[in-house]
């Protein structure tokens, strides 16, 4: 085989297999979905981006993992800053839950403070 094939060869699987990643990545995924984590070793918080509630259950889901450190969270609606969630995650512990009865037509963020390194938060649409 000359090398003019082989390069044929492997930019037509390269292709295939970019084409299968595209295909089996929903397109809605990113606009459901926010995270953030604390990534330096003296950080102490961080914030998500803002994700809008479910339209048919009027709820988003939250979600705060830690590891080294106890955290503080709060869902907080993007468009007047009222918190409608927060609570507390102790070390080396995960916890999730939905909150319902939401509406804002600009959406909701979690902010996760009072914490350390590797500390985790997600909130989605459900």
């Amino acid at each position: 085989m000359d090398i003019k094939t082989v390069r044929r060869r492997a930019l037509l699987a390269a292709a295939i297999v970019i084409g299968i990643m595209a295909t089996a990545t929903p397109a809605y995924a990113d606009a459901t979905i926010r995270t953030c984590t604390i990534t330096l070793l003296w950080g102490t918080s961080c914030t998500t981006g803002t994700v809008l509630p479910n339209s048919g259950t009027h709820s988003v889901n939250w979600e705060v993992d830690t590891v080294y450190c106890t955290a503080h969270w709060q869902v907080i609606d993007a468009q007047n800053g009222v918190q409608v969630g927060s609570g507390n995650v102790g070390q080396d512990e995960r916890r999730s839950s939905t909150i319902v009865g939401l509406y804002s037509p600009v959406g909701y963020y979690l902010r996760v403070s009072n914490s350390c390194y590797a500390t985790y938060g997600k909130i989605s649409n459900p």
